[in-house]
């Protein structure tokens, strides 16, 4: 086989490599949409300014809630939390061993928002409350709520089941 006729084979061997490779990337940024959709719960607000939707990690047994966002140092501007509860009423929460800012958004049974807190003070282990009965609150990082331009009476809308809150 002539010197020519070996470089042009590999040459085409390349390409073939090159063509896989790029397959291969493909099929993976495919499949990490399809585990964050799968793992994630994804909500949009109606009524709000950005029709962005976030993606929640759900958190509804007593221990899960307990810990909630405590210890994490990385929270991407749409992924959050949903807490979810066995019962409508007053839930309080405190930022003790949370080193991120967080807005807070309490939501009714019917899915509306009832209220906010603010960009909470990291490792706060005051009582953080809007005075409302909620069933549910969404932890998002701060500056989330003007971010997607929400308001009181916004309602939320997922994208797939939720669960019951478990006491």
């Amino acid at each position: 086989m002539s010197t020519k006729a070996k470089y042009e084979n590999q040459k085409k061997a390349l390409y073939i490599l090159c063509f896989l490779m790029a397959g291969i990337v493909a099929v993976a940024v495919f499949l990490q949409g399809m585990v964050r959709s799968s793992s994630l719960l994804k909500a949009t607000f109606e009524g709000a300014q950005s029709s962005s939707p976030v993606y929640l990690r759900i958190v509804n047994t007593p221990s899960e809630r307990e810990r909630g966002l405590m210890y994490e140092t990385k929270l991407a501007d749409d992924e959050g939390m949903l807490f979810v509860f066995p019962e409508e009423k007053e839930h309080p929460f405190w930022m003790k061993n949370t080193p991120l800012p967080l807005d807070m958004i309490f939501l009714n049974a019917t899915r509306e928002v009832v209220g906010f807190v603010l960009d909470a003070s990291p490792f706060s282990e005051s009582q953080l409350t809007v005075k409302k009965p909620s069933l549910y609150t969404i932890e998002l990082r701060a500056g989330a709520v003007k971010r997607l331009g929400l308001r009181e009476g916004n309602k939320v809308v997922f994208g797939g089941p939720v669960p019951l809150g478990v006491k």
